[in-house]
């Protein structure tokens, strides 16, 4: 790790912790696999602030954001290349997002998080079919085309409606 830095952890798993290094203006997403020799800078390189928020199985999700942009939700497979912007999967009036938790079962991987409008944030369920052990990473995520939208809204009713909206998938 960088010298003069600190180091805070947000989440765990088994065998990894996430969480960001910083220092007086500048805040990096950070992972570690038990000590602090095993330290991975997960910082983008184009982002100017980051900070990682889940983990599961290899899998980091957290938020990253550029000096004239808000926080953009964020998935990483343990490198900073590795890097995904999950805005890029969002409805256009969509204008800032984070991602806060990550799992995946023998059928889909699976990110939380939420995405706000100008209006109110809303939960989302980022997913997508779990990739074969030979499929490269980065492409199965940029396939992350099967989003799904959660949103609750509250009407003159005294209960709820839940809605769930499907984006269109490539098969």
């Amino acid at each position: 790790m960088y010298l003069g830095w600190s180091k805070e952890v947000n989440a765990t798993s088994a065998t990894q912790q996430v969480g960001r290094t910083r220092r007086v203006h500048e805040t990096r997403a950070a992972l570690w696999s038990g000590t602090v020799e095993s330290w991975i800078d997960l910082h983008p390189s184009d982002m100017s602030r980051s900070e990682a928020l889940g983990v599961f199985d290899g899998y980091q999700v957290a938020y990253a954001s550029s000096t004239d942009s808000e926080p953009h939700a964020a998935f990483w497979n343990g490198s900073a290349e590795s890097w995904v912007d999950l805005n890029q999967f969002l409805p256009p009036e969509c204008i800032k997002s984070t991602a806060s938790g990550v799992w995946h079962d023998e059928h889909a991987l699976y990110v939380v998080g939420y995405a706000a409008t100008l209006w109110a944030p809303e939960a989302f369920i980022w997913s997508m079919p779990t990739p074969a052990p030979s499929t490269a990473m980065p492409l199965a995520i940029a396939a992350m085309v099967g989003m799904r939208r959660v949103r609750r809204r509250a009407g003159k009713a005294a209960d709820a409606a839940t809605l769930q909206r499907r984006a269109p998938t490539i098969d």
